[in-house]
Parts: C-alpha cells; structure tokens; sequence
C-alpha cells in the first residue's frame, strides 16, 4: 500500500468531473508527482532541500502541462511554446487586474493553474508523509477533503471513488501501524514471529523512516 493506491480515487474523480475544457492530464500530475515525491524521500537530501527541489519540479510540471492545453486566441502571439507562453501570460495579468481591481473575470485558466498545482502538492505531501514522516493521516486528510469537495458539488456521482479511498486508507493506515510496531520490535531486538515477513520490515538507518519492500 502506497501514496498512489491512496490518491488514486481523488485525481480519477477529479478527472472524471472535467470541470473545464483546458482542463490537461490531472492523472499524468499525479503520476509525476508520485514519482517525484517518492524518489526525494527516499533520498540522502536534507528535508528543506528535497522539498525546495519538489516545489520547482512542480511548478516547472504545472506550467507545462498547463501550456499544453492554453489555445492561441491571437496569431500575432506565434504559434508553439512561445505562442503559449504569451497567452497564458496575458490571461493570467487581465485576472490578477481584474482581482487588483475587485471586477469580475470569467477566465477558467486561473482555476486550471491552481487545480493542477493542487493535485501535485497533495500526491506529493502524501507520499512525502508516508516515506518520511512516517504519517498517514498526513496523506489522508487533505485528499480526503479534496475528494468529499469534489463528490459535494457534483450530485448523483457514483461514490464508488470514495469507497475506493476509504478502503485505500485502512489499508494504509493498518501498514503504517505494523511497520511503527517492527521498528519498535528491532529497536528492542524483539525475535520476530516465522509467519512475519522481514524484508516487509526493513528500516533505512541514514534516515531513521522505515522503506518499503
């Protein structure tokens, strides 16, 4: 049981909302940010660094995805990344004028920007606080939120995703629970019974946080 088995039902329920048109990938956001996350945890770097590198990584991730999707409404703009560039860079001022200014902006693109962002920084907090923190409730509370949100402001969807997750979390929880307890047992040097697989405890002493097998 791992991060991804977790928020897996929060990015599929919002992907299958298709709140806007320019709407990219939230599944591939979440794919990379699992695989980011799970790689700098499980790293040598300090936590301060690990996450600072997180953060660029995702925000280099969000704007790309993002830019991906972004029409060229102007052709004097040019065409390609460049192109892209300039009118997610245009749209994104007239909001933040228009936010300056208290008037009303329409503009989905802000929405598209944050909801991206959103799902990277709770897949990638969730596998950080199960690798690091040793923390499943870290990882189960805000995609909780987020799904209970998602499911609240669109009746009628099949709450199969939910159930999903409620399952994904008693799974993560009775793991992280077991590998506190093996830690505890090796720290004591408690002789661990026959039927208890050892490689499933494992503990990684440069970091002090239990690996999974």
């Amino acid at each position: 049981m791992c991060a991804s088995d977790l928020q897996g039902p929060v990015v599929g329920s919002l992907q299958s909302s298709d709140w806007v048109a320019e709407m990219p990938s939230l599944v591939v956001t979440g794919v990379i940010a699992v695989v980011v996350g799970w790689v700098l945890a499980q790293s040598r770097l300090h936590g301060a660094i690990a996450s600072l590198l997180g953060a660029i990584i995702g925000g280099v991730v969000v704007i790309g995805l993002v830019l991906q999707r972004v029409p060229i409404s102007d052709p004097l703009l040019g065409s390609g990344w460049s192109g892209r560039w300039a009118e997610f860079s245009l749209r994104m001022q007239a909001w933040f004028s228009a936010m300056w200014s208290q008037s009303i902006s329409v503009d989905p693109l802000p929405f598209v920007v944050l909801l991206v962002a959103l799902v990277y920084v709770v897949v990638f907090l969730s596998c950080w606080s199960v690798v690091r923190w040793q923390n499943a409730w870290s990882a189960l509370i805000p995609g909780g939120i987020i799904l209970l949100t998602n499911i609240s402001y669109l009746p009628g969807q099949p709450s199969f995703s939910f159930k999903v997750f409620l399952l994904a979390a008693v799974l993560l929880v009775t793991r992280m629970e077991f590998l506190r307890a093996a830690k505890r047992w090796r720290q004591a040097h408690t002789v661990l019974p026959d039927y208890i697989d050892r490689k499933s405890t494992r503990l990684n002493s440069s970091h002090g946080y239990i690996s999974y097998a």
